[in-house]
């Protein structure tokens, strides 16, 4: 392998790999290694027995001076018999990695536990720790990440974002040096699932809103404003009452909570007011998570979407829907009776704009609130036609 004699400058001027991390061997100590991965992170490490490499420490915590004292220290150890040099450092578990993944990088990005954050948790505390939890992150091979996504097949999209979410927490491991390589390294994901085009028909619309309405507080009333308000699960789910001005009648999501990022004004009428004014007063959320909770991290707001979801398929028979579709089914219908499709989009909160420019999305705050109220004012309208 070819060699280069480390020092601190040629060290700060090596160049990140376009693809894979690389290793460059040390001619002064020659089994003392530099290795840097596309990310930028740079790490000593040095070889053991069978070609296996072990982590000394990160550059430039780590002075490279250090590293090659602290390795020669080791092989003294190893020759006189003291110490194995294969125990000198103790791999960081799967658990213990998600644990840092999610503290040092999750919520680092994603404050005010926003959806990404929630997500990544979620996909990797469901598909990754529960598997893997007590073996130690370079022992997971890419045959155990293909494990796990083909038991998903039955989800594609489900098996999608998980592979996305491994993938990053094993690219993270390995730039913050927890592993040498990642598993998903070559290794092929899911294929990309199908667009959805589910649209409810009238009948179906009629049969949801009104099991909605049986099933009362708090997964029906959720489902109505869902149905009403058309915006994204995690949003409606996370209402807080101080983002409702029932003088005004709009509700302000922030953009801790939006996927854009964006605060996102939403006006509404009559058929929305009855039911917000009817939500029990449970504290500053709409609908607070459950206190029956037994395991698990503690949550703020109602969670346990596919046990909730489940259930009230048994009571209300129609074909296969998701959540999602009801954002659809009323962007749709919007276009139908005559929503322009920027308005349509403002209450979707998509960054496109409709047929406006990149630049002019960009530059173009205007809230539109007017409009967006006449587009709300004909969508009751039209939804009580179609419920009666």
């Amino acid at each position: 392998m070819p060699r280069i004699a480390l020092s601190d400058l040629s060290i700060k001027s090596a160049k990140m790999p376009p693809k894979s991390a690389i290793t460059l061997w040390d001619a002064v100590q020659p089994k003392l290694g530099l290795r840097i991965t596309p990310a930028g992170a740079k790490s000593f490490v040095y070889m053991v027995g069978s070609g296996r490499r072990k982590v000394l420490g990160r550059y430039p915590e780590l002075s490279l001076k250090d590293a090659r004292a602290h390795l020669t220290r080791l092989l003294a150890e190893k020759t006189l018999g003291h110490v194995p040099i294969a125990a000198a450092t103790e791999a960081i578990t799967v658990s213990a990695a998600i644990a840092l993944y999610i503290e040092k990088h999750c919520d680092q990005i994603s404050k005010n536990g926003s959806q990404y954050s929630y997500e990544t948790k979620r996909l990797l505390t469901n598909h990754l720790a529960p598997k893997f939890k007590d073996r130690a992150i370079d022992k997971i091979s890419k045959s155990d990440i293909a494990g796990i996504i083909d038991g998903l097949a039955d989800r594609p999209s489900e098996a999608s974002h998980a592979f996305t979410a491994v993938r990053s927490f094993f690219a993270w491991s390995v730039s913050r040096g927890h592993a040498d390589k990642s598993p998903c390294d070559g290794l092929q994901g899911p294929p990309t699932p199908p667009s959805r085009e589910r649209v409810l028909t009238a009948d179906e619309l009629t049969a949801v809103w009104q099991k909605a309405v049986q099933s009362g507080f708090p997964y029906g009333t959720f489902l109505q404003l869902l149905i009403l308000l058309a915006q994204r699960r995690g949003e409606i789910s996370k209402l807080q009452r101080d983002w409702i001005d029932k003088t005004e009648k709009t509700i302000t999501f922030p953009g801790t909570v939006t996927k854009n990022g964006r605060t996102h004004i939403v006006p509404y009428e009559e058929m929305t007011a009855a039911i917000l004014d009817a939500v029990p007063d449970n504290g500053c959320h709409l609908f607070p998570a459950s206190r029956e909770r037994r395991k698990g991290p503690s949550a703020t707001t109602m969670s346990g979407w596919g046990k909730k979801k489940a259930a009230f398929d048994k009571t209300c028979p129609i074909a296969p829907w998701t959540l999602h579709d009801l954002r659809r089914t009323a962007s749709t219908l919007w276009a139908e009776i005559g929503v322009p499709e920027h308005i349509n989009d403002r209450l979707l909160n998509h960054v496109t704009g409709g047929k406006q420019s990149p630049v002019a999305a960009i530059c173009n705050r205007y809230q539109y609130l007017a409009e967006k109220r006449a587009a709300m004012h004909l969508w009751e309208k039209r939804l009580a036609e179609i419920l009666a």
